[in-house]
């Protein structure tokens, strides 16, 4: 999950860097979609184990 994140925010910090964006824009938007990212796949995940353990 913090490997997700973390490159959510490399990747927005190298896009303000780009685009010269004072306000720091881009690492805002691309680290929470990151962050919303990380937290699906953790929702996922943990469905898939609870499926798992409802069929012993």
């Amino acid at each position: 999950m913090s490997i997700i994140i973390a490159s959510g925010v490399f990747i927005g910090y190298k896009l303000d860097e780009i685009f010269e964006s004072e306000s720091r824009i881009f690492t805002v938007i691309v680290s929470l979609l990151f962050i919303l990212l990380s937290i699906y796949y953790v929702i996922k995940q943990a469905s898939k184990y609870s499926e798992s353990d409802r069929k012993i």
